[in-house]
């Protein structure tokens, strides 16, 4: 009993213990944040400031991979270091700073060659971690509508801008979370909110500095270089874009020269489908079940020259190729709605799952049709109408209840996905191609 109690109290000691050193480590995160201000670029608070910058933005990163609810607000969630840049009004200022950060690398050609390397350290760690405080606090719908978004617009332009007339601007660069790479995310975090905020606040600043344009050169030009989940981030950005009705009824104001024009069309091809595809495997069945379709119809025609074998496996076979078809389409839909989990978790899981049920379902049909060909007294019994009545056969009915089954299966998780498509967000119902979800996707 006295060790139960000594062991309850040492528990609830250790607890306090973790409490205490978790308050602690708050109140130095608040205190590193309020410390931010307008310093001189490479002054020595300001080199200072960019040290606890680095490892606020990767604070960020973390809180934001910490699970939660879908749609929480800043104050709902685990978030502390955004909330506390919002509670204490430090998101535009981190703007300005970013700002005259750039403006600073704009003045001078080739400021690295002049610089400590402690300056260098600075400068790499105030990019990165600024880059990600940022882009994590755009992800937020509260954080976006106290932003100074003309101001945010115009920096985006000048980054873009500028990327646009040095090609080679990111091979000088290392690939961690640059301004190049992370205005891209910006904009993807403020595209995300048009839903909730009133277009006319956004829009008109893209088309006055010509962002839509710009991010489509930028693509293209970096588009070797880039990380898949930045191209994807990209190519959401201008899909949203694309979704508003100033684009809609308005698309001059962006296709505005024979070079945007151009360079969507080398994004499509850039980003056409890979050999191993969804869409490859698709048409390669397609093929084979057509190579098998036609050759029934074709050896059909002299069917007294065709053994019982060779017309149920050309019979029957193309099932088992049309069940594999429509289950790539399961397959594609898991991996849009899990998104990064896919390569984490979900391909490990469904690949060898569907590797598994298709060959299964081949296998049965061949071995099936080996056994079911054995068997002339059927042909004996039902004479000429054999092959126009043979689903009245036993060993034909058992294919007919199994293939039943496979395909009731298959319509299933069609429902489920269908009603998954309803509850989805709208930036990701634009990636499916899906404008308005009803329903009768379910059906």
């Amino acid at each position: 009993m006295a060790s139960a109690r000594a062991s309850r109290y040492e528990g609830t000691a250790k607890d306090e213990e973790v409490e205490a050193l978790s308050a602690k480590l708050r109140d130095n995160l608040r205190m590193n944040i309020r410390y931010m201000a307008d310093y001189e670029v490479l002054s020595e608070a300001w080199i200072d400031m960019a040290k606890q910058i680095e490892r606020i933005g990767e604070i960020t990163e973390m809180e934001r991979n910490l699970p939660k609810a879908k749609g929480v607000t800043v104050w709902e969630c685990e978030e502390v270091a955004l909330r506390y840049i919002l509670e204490d009004g430090k998101l535009n200022l981190c703007l300005r700073n970013l700002i005259a950060y750039n403006e600073f690398l704009r003045a001078s050609d080739s400021p690295s060659q002049q610089m400590t390397r402690e300056m260098l350290d600075a400068m790499h760690q105030f990019e990165k971690g600024m880059g990600l405080t940022l882009k994590n606090a755009w992800f937020h719908a509260e954080a976006v509508h106290i932003t100074d978004l003309p101001k945010l617009v115009e920096y985006v332009h000048t980054v873009l801008k500028c990327a646009v007339q040095k090609p080679n601007i990111l091979k000088e660069k290392e690939m961690e979370p640059c301004q190049e790479i992370s205005v891209i995310y910006y904009l993807l975090g403020i595209t995300k909110q048009l839903e909730s905020m009133d277009e006319s606040r956004l829009v008109p600043l893209f088309v006055e500095e010509e962002i839509f344009q710009l991010l489509t050169k930028h693509l293209v030009l970096q588009f070797h270089l880039l990380q898949e989940d930045t191209v994807v981030a990209a190519l959401d950005t201008l899909n949203s874009m694309c979704g508003t009705e100033h684009f809609q009824s308005h698309p001059e104001d962006y296709l505005d020269s024979d070079d945007v024009a151009s360079a969507l069309w080398k994004i499509r091809v850039y980003n056409k489908n890979k050999i191993f595809s969804w869409a490859t495997c698709f048409h390669v069945l397609c093929l084979l079940w057509t190579i098998l379709r036609s050759a029934y119809w074709i050896r059909i025609q002299s069917r007294y020259e065709m053994t019982y074998l060779e017309l149920y496996l050309l019979y029957w076979f193309p099932t088992p190729i049309q069940f594999a078809n429509f289950s790539l389409l399961i397959l594609f839909y898991i991996q849009v709605l899990t998104g990064k989990q896919w390569q984490l978790k979900w391909r490990t899981i469904c690949l060898p799952l569907y590797l598994v049920l298709t060959m299964s379902m081949a296998t049965f049909t061949v071995v099936w049709a080996l056994n079911s060909s054995n068997d002339l007294d059927n042909a004996v019994q039902f004479g000429d109408k054999y092959d126009e009545e043979f689903y009245k056969v036993m060993g034909v009915r058992v294919q007919l209840e199994y293939s039943a089954f496979s395909f009731f299966l298959l319509g299933t998780l069609f429902g489920l996905f269908g009603w998954k498509l309803i509850n989805i967000e709208r930036w990701k119902q634009r990636r499916l191609l899906v404008s308005r979800p009803r329903k009768s996707i379910v059906l």
